[in-house]
Order: C-alpha cells, then sequence, then structure tokens
C-alpha cells in the first residue's frame, strides 16, 4: 500500500512509539516500529530488539512524544 506523505498515520521504521496495553487500555512506552504493514505496525522492544509477535492496528501505536500534537 503506497502512503501519502502527508498522512500522519504512517509511521516511518525506527520511530519510537507507545502501544496501547492490552489489559489496561493504558499506552505503554519502550517500543519503536519494526515495519509497516497492509493492517497497522510491526514491533520491536527497544531494550533488546526483539520484534513482537503480533501486529498492531493504527488505533493501537502513537508515537512516544504524544504531546506535539498526536490525536
Amino acid at each position: 500500500m503506497a502512503r501519502d506523505d502527508h498522512d500522519q498515520s504512517w509511521l516511518p521504521q525506527g520511530t519510537p512509539v507507545q502501544v496501547r496495553d492490552r489489559f489496561e487500555f493504558a499506552f505503554r512506552s519502550g517500543f519503536e516500529v519494526s515495519r509497516s504493514t497492509g493492517g497497522g505496525y510491526r514491533l520491536r522492544r527497544r531494550s533488546d530488539g526483539v520484534e513482537l509477535p503480533i501486529e498492531f492496528t493504527v488505533d493501537d501505536v502513537r508515537p512516544d512524544n504524544p504531546g506535539k500534537g498526536w490525536r
């Protein structure tokens, strides 16, 4: 899927992000975009570089600087 350069939902590889916790529904830091997919993102932990085994939707991921006008 081609991305529009003005599409703010697209996060490039390596972007530090927060992920929505599926138990408490709060956002947690410590991750980065490994790659974008057709349905969202694959992420890796920043602490050890391990890619998580699931895909996250764009609604469950946000840049790790939410104070800068994100959503």
